[in-house]
């Protein structure tokens, strides 16, 4: 604290100064005194002039407190609001202004703003308070923001009945801690990769949760769905002669989808397509013999095929 001495002469110069306070006393022009505390006292001043003429003043002093800035802060996750809780302290007279910048180039005047980074890493958010007497303080904290993991997921809509390939991606800065799916029905799983069959046909809606070493969760999720197989049957006339054609058809019952192909495999490695063909069995064949062939629907907008078994038997000729 500086007090100054502003007395005026009309006539001659101040010779004689003299201070006098309980925090000190002095004979300079000015007094300066060291003060720890906030505080009320009286300071009085005595000047004399080189002719000894003598005036005093007595004047009231207050030492005003000064505010202590704090405040307590996390550190967040990427895309996580930041919190900021004012603790701020001051003993005499009362805070009136809050100046808050966050360190990317942003600010706020709230006394417990949120607020949002746009990317990671460390950030000074640095706080100042201002009394109603204009007394002032101010504390900067570091904060980091921690990276989050982008993850993917793969699989495919199939038919019922087939193990189906789950895989995860993950890319990011972050170090990946946890894995944790969850099917859309009561399986989970904990492996970035995995074979799985359901037990159900139907719409499941798989969610992949990642979490960081620093805690950071991110979710990613999608609906996949299962296929029933169709219902059909393979229809043929007779039990050939090995000069004559048979006629094979198939018909198809099928609640979801469409049927895309029907593929006729026999076991002598032909083949025929279509719902229904002629096949040719005029081949050299012995008395008893039996050819195996099956038919093959593929659903379209599936990955999966059903499979039935035919069994023919050829009657040679004599």
């Amino acid at each position: 604290l500086k007090i100054v001495n502003k007395s005026t002469l009309t006539k001659g110069f101040v010779d004689l100064v003299n201070w006098s306070s309980k925090y000190g006393n002095g004979t300079a022009d000015s007094l300066e005194l060291m003060l720890n505390t906030f505080d009320s006292f009286q300071v009085k001043l005595i000047v004399s002039s080189n002719f000894s003429c003598m005036d005093s003043v007595e004047k009231q002093v207050r030492v005003f407190d000064k505010p202590k800035a704090n405040f307590s802060v996390a550190d967040v996750c990427d895309g996580v609001s930041l919190n900021l809780i004012d603790s701020s302290e001051i003993r005499d007279g009362t805070i009136v202004r809050y100046q808050w910048k966050f360190g990317d180039g942003t600010n706020s005047g709230v006394i417990n703003p949120t607020h949002t980074y746009g990317a990671e890493g460390i950030y000074f958010v640095e706080q100042k308070v201002i009394s109603n007497f204009g007394c002032q303080d101010s504390v900067s904290i570091p904060v980091e923001v921690f990276p989050l993991l982008q993850s993917d997921i793969s699989v495919d809509d199939h038919c019922f009945g087939f193990n189906q390939r789950f895989s995860s991606t993950t890319t990011g800065t972050g170090i990946l801690d946890q894995l944790h799916w969850n099917l859309g029905n009561s399986d989970s799983q904990s492996l970035a990769s995995f074979d799985y069959m359901y037990s159900n046909t139907g719409k499941y809606t798989i969610e992949l949760e990642t979490k960081t070493t620093d805690g950071c969760i991110t979710k990613k999720s999608r609906e996949l769905e299962v296929f029933p197989l169709p219902n059909f049957k393979s229809i043929f006339s007779k039990n050939p002669c090995s000069d004559e054609k048979v006629s094979f058809e198939t018909t198809v019952d099928i609640s979801t989808g469409t049927v895309a192909s029907v593929d006729w495999i026999f076991k002598d490695n032909t083949s025929l397509s279509g719902f229904a063909v002629n096949r040719d069995f005029s081949l050299p064949t012995k008395s008893g013999t039996i050819i195996f062939g099956k038919t093959t629907i593929s659903l379209s907008g599936n990955t999966g095929k059903e499979t039935l078994l035919a069994s023919v038997m050829v009657i040679p000729l004599f």
